[in-house]
């Protein structure tokens, strides 16, 4: 298995984002677009967990888990959609089980999960006209 490191310079991109801030995606894939050319395919893989009573969630943590786990797809699909539009490519969203049925103690994870699981499997492809519409 290769690590990034074994791929020649015009092969690989590293850009540190922090997903839950809009402005930082946009530059992730105008950097991407500027070092690749173009986009094929966005995955949403980025995610946090927070486990515990959800009396003891704080309301940073509530909104931080929202931010990443939410807020975090819109940006991306919002920000690559023109992109993948042009080049044909697929969006792709991992989200968690936990979105449908939920886990003993992880209740606000659960709520930060719901709202993005089942789109996973019913989105229209991306390849259809203002399929986001």
């Amino acid at each position: 298995m290769k690590t990034v490191t074994g791929f020649p310079d015009e092969q690989r991109l590293v850009v540190p984002t922090d997903v839950s801030v809009h402005t930082d995606v946009d530059d992730l894939v105008s950097r991407t677009i500027d070092h690749f050319g173009l986009l094929d395919v966005f995955v949403n893989d980025a995610g946090g967990h927070l486990a515990g009573p959800i009396e003891e969630v704080s309301d940073a943590e509530w909104h931080g888990l929202f931010a990443t786990n939410l807020d975090a797809i819109f940006y991306g699909v919002t920000a690559t959609l023109p992109h993948l539009q042009s080049s044909g490519g697929d969006i792709v969203v991992v989200s968690s089980v936990s979105g449908i049925r939920g886990d003993w103690g992880q209740a606000a994870y659960t709520r930060a999960r719901a709202p993005s699981t089942p789109s996973c499997s019913h989105s229209p492809s991306i390849s259809a006209p203002r399929a986001f519409e």
